[in-house]
């Protein structure tokens, strides 16, 4: 169970990487820098991108968390 909440938080991670990424490729010829960038793009646009970067995060160390705590670990 914890190796499968460790690799979605991973992927889910890799997701709001590939979603900025995809944001800036859009609005790539009217910004040239990260700054104005978020001036044009909606606030709940970036929400999106950082709840699923935290959720992410979330999981990884929940799966750790899983991990430390489980009876096969204890010796």
């Amino acid at each position: 169970m914890f190796v499968a909440l460790i690799i979605i938080g991973f992927l889910m991670v890799t997701l709001s990487g590939f979603e900025k990424i995809i944001i800036y490729l859009n609005f790539a010829d009217r910004v040239g820098d990260i700054a104005a960038l978020k001036n044009v793009v909606p606030d709940y646009i970036w929400l999106i991108t950082n709840l699923t970067f935290f959720c992410g995060v979330v999981l990884i160390v929940a799966g750790l968390g899983f991990y430390i705590a489980s009876p096969k670990n204890k010796k």
